[in-house]
């Protein structure tokens, strides 16, 4: 029979009996699960390390192409000039406090500007990334900072895993201009994968600009998974739609409309017309509303996706030194779209992971680890996209004055596009990409340009607002209407 409880001598009971399951203890460094990692054992509290660098070559052809200036140049080698360049050079530190609370900042360098007067696909700011949150649960994050605007799939994909070099034009020329923002995110991940949500609140006027008129967009993005719980590829596919919408008040709001300009740097339409006290600007105003939809389909080696936008941006013309007077009301609007195809030939596809999942870099749960041993971690990818922007500039569509100089002949602002790329990557780590890009501008130019005293006039009234190099300042060749750019680039994250 055993002794009673009473008998048992009180040296035999531990002090502190261990528990069934205990805590891992002591420290997580090193190389671990994808990332390199500093932190504790349990993974409640750790800093994830990172750096991004991109070099990038762009080499430029087509009718005038040789001859072309930048309006804002004004000499020998300000034009479309082959050479190379680092689009992006990040340091970045991300990481997790007792488990509920995360954060991510990211500092950058490099030479993202291409030449006055136009902008690159890349932002100049300095800061990117910066942004804290807190996880109460899967299906419900916070953020506050800033972040990717959660407009879009490719928007809401890192730079570091897109398929071709930038995001498209449809994208990033006509969603979302302004890749990150200021503002508060809440965004959720159902466990089984059918459901994915992003609503935000941010700052109208975008990245790193305070707030001049004290107002705010309001973008939500809804993912749906319908086959989430098949096995294969198909459970990845994914239906999806984003909204934006805002307003921008005309008496406070002085700085210019986003440009629309190619990944190496050629604007092919200005928010701008005119030159001295008769230049013409364009900036925000009134309602800003956008409606986008994806498709994401994905096999076993190959993927297909879509991308369709319609935008309805509220603008208003002011002339030279006078922001303050506003000369004419109207919008830019339309539709853009794009279709993908890509195929993995041999290693391990889709080593860039899904697309529309950007996150905070982290570690899986202790005991979750995605690693598959001797699994191949390179693979070999080629890509196609074909676009078309459909889009109008119209100077007095809320207004009845005069038109201005961007839209005297016509309000129609088209583009077409066909891009190629192959892609060598070295796991997640290392990216050798090379890209062919051809950009079609259909119909006659606008305007007419002057260089050096000569002013040169389109032969037949404008049907085109964006026009080819071949067509503008220092060319004069106003049948030229296409433009090539072959572009190549080395990533490396870490």
């Amino acid at each position: 029979m055993p002794a009673p409880a009473s008998a048992v001598p009180a040296s035999a009971v531990p002090a502190n009996p261990a528990p069934t399951n205990p805590a891992p203890s002591g420290t997580l460094a090193g190389y671990v699960d994808g990332v390199f990692v500093l932190g504790s054992a349990d993974r409640a509290d750790y800093l994830i390390p990172m750096a991004r660098l991109q070099l990038d070559g762009y080499g430029y052809a087509g009718p005038g192409v040789s001859s072309y200036q930048r309006e804002s140049g004004g000499g020998a080698g300000s034009g479309l000039k082959t050479g190379l360049f680092a689009r992006r050079a990040r340091l970045e530190l991300a990481g997790r406090a007792r488990d509920r609370w995360f954060f991510h900042l990211a500092l950058e360098g490099g030479n993202n500007g291409l030449g006055a007067g136009e902008t690159s696909t890349a932002t100049s700011s300095v800061l990117q990334d910066a942004y804290v949150g807190y996880e109460a649960d899967p299906m419900f994050r916070v953020t506050v900072g800033q972040f990717n605007a959660p407009f879009t799939m490719e928007n809401f994909t890192s730079d570091k895993w897109l398929d071709f070099m930038e995001r498209s034009l449809t994208v990033r020329a006509v969603g979302a201009p302004s890749t990150l923002n200021y503002g508060l995110m809440l965004r959720g991940d159902a466990e089984s994968g059918v459901l994915s949500y992003q609503v935000a609140m941010v700052n109208a006027e975008g990245q790193d600009r305070p707030s001049v008129n004290n107002r705010f967009d309001v973008l939500a993005r809804v993912v749906v998974r319908p086959l989430a719980s098949s096995v294969g590829a198909l459970s990845r596919l994914h239906l999806g739609g984003s909204l934006r919408y805002g307003s921008r008040d005309k008496d406070f709001v002085e700085y210019l409309a986003p440009a629309m300009s190619t990944p190496g740097g050629y604007a092919f339409w200005t928010p701008t017309a005119g030159k001295g006290s008769g230049l013409t600007n364009v900036s925000p105003s009134g309602q800003q509303l956008a409606a986008a939809a994806e498709l994401y389909v994905p096999f076993e080696r190959f993927d297909l996706r879509a991308e369709a936008v319609y935008v309805k941006d509220g603008r208003r013309e002011f002339t030279g030194t006078t922001p303050w007077v506003t000369d004419r009301e109207g919008a830019l609007s339309g539709i853009a779209y794009y279709v993908q195809a890509s195929v993995w030939p041999f290693g391990k596809p889709f080593v860039n992971g899904e697309p529309g999942m950007y996150a905070p870099p982290s570690l899986p749960k202790a005991g979750k680890s995605g690693a598959v041993a001797n699994a191949p971690t390179d693979g070999l990818q080629l890509a196609v996209r074909w676009e078309q922007l459909i889009l109008k500039y119209d100077s007095i569509a809320t207004s009845g004055a005069t038109r201005g100089g961007l839209d005297s002949d016509t309000t129609n602002l088209k583009v077409n596009a066909a891009q190629a790329i192959v892609n060598y990557w070295f796991g997640r780590r290392v990216r050798v990409g090379l890209e062919y890009s051809l950009y079609m501008f259909p119909g006659t130019p606008i305007g007419s340009y002057d260089r050096q005293g000569v002013t040169h006039t389109p032969p037949t009234p404008a049907t085109n607002q964006a026009a080819a190099p071949g067509a503008r300042n220092g060319a004069f060749n106003y049948d030229a209407t296409s433009y090539h750019e072959i572009s190549a680039r080395l990533g490396l994250a870490l």
